[in-house]
């Protein structure tokens, strides 16, 4: 799993703060099946939008300096479009 799973998976999954809804079909050990549902939505946020992460680890900003400039702008923007 990479930065392009999250993204289809959250972030282009469907419009921001929209619950999106999957169906699984599981089959269990007797050959039964049964649906079951699970649901997922994208809350669009920058690393500023949660200043607890900050306050309880000082060093995250420079932390992510670390990161490709790609990795880095997702974290700390929330922009998931750089990855090519």
């Amino acid at each position: 799993m990479g930065h392009g799973w999250v993204k289809e998976r959250f972030i282009t999954a469907g419009p921001p703060e929209k619950t999106v809804w999957e169906c699984l079909q599981i089959r269990f050990p007797d050959g039964h099946r049964e649906n079951r549902f699970r649901s997922r939505v994208c809350v669009q946020a920058s690393v500023f939008d949660n200043p607890k992460l900050l306050e309880n680890n000082p060093n995250y900003l420079e932390n992510l300096g670390l990161m490709s400039p790609a990795e880095r702008d997702a974290l700390l923007y929330g922009d998931w479009d750089r990855f090519e």
